[in-house]
């Protein structure tokens, strides 16, 4: 009970400053693995079927849309036999 009151304690005061930080623009992602998701999709596939290919941490980098090193795209097409488009697109801001 004491750490689910301190859990939600935290995750209050963690909101409260971030309503206190001024605003700032939000600027849209250039990196978007939709095509990856969908790709997995089509196939009946899960994200955590691509472990044993990139790892969990690179696997968590793309639910974040964070970048990936370029030689784990080259892995998955390999592991997927598909193009970059298939797992990646790159847009300009």
């Amino acid at each position: 009970m004491l750490g689910d009151l301190q859990g939600w304690v935290i995750s209050l005061y963690n909101f409260l400053f971030f309503l206190s930080q001024p605003f700032t623009e939000v600027k849209v992602k250039m990196i978007s693995y939709e095509p990856l998701f969908n790709t997995l999709k089509e196939r009946n596939m899960k994200l955590k079927d691509l472990y044993k290919v990139c790892g969990k941490s690179t696997c968590a980098k793309f639910s974040k849309g964070e970048s990936v090193r370029l030689d784990t795209i080259q892995s998955l097409c390999n592991f997927l036999n598909v193009d970059s488009n298939q797992i990646v697109i790159i847009t300009p801001d």
